[in-house]
Order: structure tokens, then C-alpha cells, then sequence
């Protein structure tokens, strides 16, 4: 639920603020000062609206929204799910890639069959959820505000959910506190509110993915994530064990497996093979709630700094994005990005200097 002019005004009242930061807002700053700069100051429109993931994810939500809101029922989900997809991608000819129609249809296959198994075999959250909840966190610079996919209490825990429609790659341990800082962010308002840290759980349902679960012969618990669309070749292994070991045919049951997925294994061999939803816990403890917060502090400082200089200077080089910046964040320029070339100097000197290596090679 959308907080309303007034008490957004009150929350800055509160918090001795003009700006009332979001994470996206953070993240646009890391993304490309320039692209902040063009937005937040200029105000200016982006010039490129033909990328399709923020539209199919924010449908996607939406549908998931309106099924625990008791809008739709279950078996709606996946009609509702190929309308979106129809409308975005074949009548609006929004793009998952803008640069290779091939590549485009490819990824566009791709996420229609993960992400359309997803909502034909969701595993139903079996406790109260609400949706899109309102979360203000409190720093010392001022706030941030943020709208939660889905929130619920299992009786142990206060479980903190975002749904995924991207892929996992970057979720590594090493990376997934930088990968999850949003949702960390919605960890503490919950704290500054006195719920207890270890009372928190904050997670992800990455809906292009499953997770097969078995036990292997030495007796350990073994889990698999895996794309959806790739469900059936994934299950052939442990469906195997299974089937040797309670006497089927495996030939034959390997090529039903293939055609016809979890359903056509025996009753015996489905006992020891489980596939649920894809859910994917970030690790909390005080450190990284802290240095999340020290980060949203040091970004906000950082913004307002520049922002200041600029009004005094002038100088739009105070949000230069460096041609390594550009490059690091490539994909987001390429794909995501609303601004193009013609409106991002720096994205354009760093294409210009592409093709000055390519000249260079060719």
C-alpha cells in the first residue's frame, strides 16, 4: 500500500529531511552519477523505453500481489502471467535484448518458460502474507522508504521476501550482502522498530529456479537449484538412483522423465525426491546490518555533496562516470538503462573508445 503525499511529508518532518531517499535511488547513484544527475536534478525523460524487465517484473509482482491478496485464484496466476507476457513483448515489442533479435528471442523463450512454470507450480506460502508493505528506515543523514514484496510471520520467524524474476548469478556468498542491500534495508526498519535481529529473516523466491532436494547414497541431503526450463534433464539423475535402486526400468522411465517431467516417476521414487520453490536466505547478523547502513549514509553524503557543488558551480562533471565505471556496469547501460547514448556523454565516450579497439584489432 502506497503511503499517501501527507504522510510522506510527515515522515520527513520526522526526520529533519527534504529528500526521502529509496534504494533505487542509492542504486542509480552507483549505477551512473551522470543517469542520477539527468533524473533527479534535470529532470530529464529518459529517451529509451523499449526494455521489458522492470514492466514483466513489476507485472509479475503484481500478479503475485493480487494472488495473496485474495484478488485472483491460483489457477488464474498463469493465464494472468501469458497475458502480461503477450502484452509486453508482442504488442508494446519490448526488447530482452536491444541489440541481436536472435539473443532476443532467445532470453525472451527463455523467461517465458522459466518464469511461466514458476507461476503454473508455485508452492503456496502457507501463512499470512501481506504485500507491498511501506518500511522507513531511519540513518543519520536523514530516511529511506522502500515498498516490501512480501512480508510474513511463520511463528519463528518475521520472514522478509523479495521475488526475483533476474538470474542468480552474482548471489555468490561472497557478493550476496552487496547483492541484497535492499532487503537488508528492510531488515532494519523492522529492528528500529524492536523486532529482534535474530528474530529476521530476509530471503529471495527466484522464480526462474526450482530446487531439487534427495538423498544420495552416503546418506547426505543433497540440494539442486536449477532453471525451471530445465527441470526435466535436471531430474534425470536422482530420479535414476531411485529407480535402480527400487527395481524400474531405467531406459524407459529416463525417456518419460524427459517428456513428461516429476509426474511420470513411480509413487515410491517420487517419496524421495522433493522440488519446491527456489528460495534463496541472506545471512544476517549486526555487521552486515551495520554496514549497510553505513553504506546508504556515505551514498546519500556522497549525493547531497555533490548536488550542493553543482548548484554553486555549475560543473555537471561533478557526476562524471568514468570509463571504467561504464564498463563496469556495461549490462545496465546496454539493456537497462532508459538513457541512451545521445543523452549519456559518458556512456557514449566509453562506446567510442570500443570502437577505437576494435579499429585498433581489426
Amino acid at each position: 500500500m502506497r503511503l499517501s503525499r501527507d504522510k510522506i511529508q510527515e515522515i520527513k518532518d520526522q526526520n529533519h529531511t527534504n529528500t526521502l531517499y529509496s534504494f533505487s535511488r542509492l542504486s542509480k547513484w552507483e549505477q551512473s552519477k551522470y543517469e542520477y544527475f539527468l533524473t533527479y536534478v534535470k529532470y530529464v525523460k529518459p529517451d529509451r523505453n523499449d526494455c521489458c524487465y522492470g514492466s514483466l517484473g513489476g507485472a509479475m509482482h503484481d500478479i503475485l500481489e493480487r494472488f495473496y491478496s485474495d484478488e485472483i485464484e491460483y489457477e488464474d496466476m498463469l493465464e494472468e502471467f501469458d497475458e502480461a507476457f503477450f502484452t509486453n513483448i508482442e504488442v508494446l515489442d519490448l526488447k530482452f535484448d536491444r541489440n541481436s533479435s536472435e539473443q532476443n528471442d532467445k532470453l525472451a523463450n527463455r523467461w517465458h518458460d522459466n518464469v511461466g512454470h514458476f507461476f503454473a507450480n508455485h508452492r503456496t506460502i502457507p501463512y499470512q502474507v501481506k504485500c507491498e508493505q511501506p518500511a522507513v528506515i531511519r540513518v543519520n543523514n536523514g530516511a529511506l522508504i522502500g515498498y516490501i514484496d512480501a512480508v510474513y510471520d511463520d511463528g519463528d520467524y518475521l520472514n522478509i521476501v523479495d521475488w526475483k524474476t533476474s538470474s542468480m548469478s552474482g548471489f555468490t556468498p561472497d557478493h550476496i550482502h552487496e547483492k541484497s542491500r535492499q532487503l537488508i534495508l528492510y531488515a532494519l526498519s523492522f529492528i528500529q522498530h524492536g523486532v529482534p535481529l535474530e528474530k529476521i529473516k530476509c530471503k529471495y523466491n527466484m522464480l526462474k529456479y526450482c530446487t531439487i532436494t534427495y538423498t544420495q547414497k552416503n546418506g547426505k541431503v543433497k540440494s539442486m537449484n536449477v532453471e525451471r526450463r530445465l527441470l526435466n534433464e535436471k531430474l534425470l539423475a536422482p530420479a535414476r538412483i531411485y529407480l535402480r535402486q527400487f527395481g524400474y526400468d531405467i531406459d524407459e522411465y529416463s525417456k518419460e522423465v524427459l517428456d513428461n517431467g516429476y509426474d511420470a516417476l513411480p509413487d515410491d521414487v517420487k517419496a524421495e525426491i522433493k522440488i519446491v520453490d527456489c528460495w534463496l536466505e541472506v545471512p544476517l547478523d549486526e555487521k552486515v546490518i551495520e554496514d549497510t547502513k553505513k553504506w546508504a549514509e556515505s551514498t546519500i553524503k556522497e549525493i547531497e555533496d555533490a548536488i550542493a557543488k553543482y548548484y554553486k558551480t555549475k560543473d555537471e562533471s561533478l557526476f562524471e562516470d568514468s570509463i571504467e565505471d561504464v564498463e563496469k556496469e556495461s549490462y545496465y547501460f546496454s539493456t537497462l538503462s532508459g538513457f541512451s547514448a545521445e543523452l549519456n556523454p559518458y556512456y557514449k565516450r566509453y562506446l567510442e573508445s570500443l570502437e577505437k579497439k576494435n579499429d585498433i584489432w581489426s
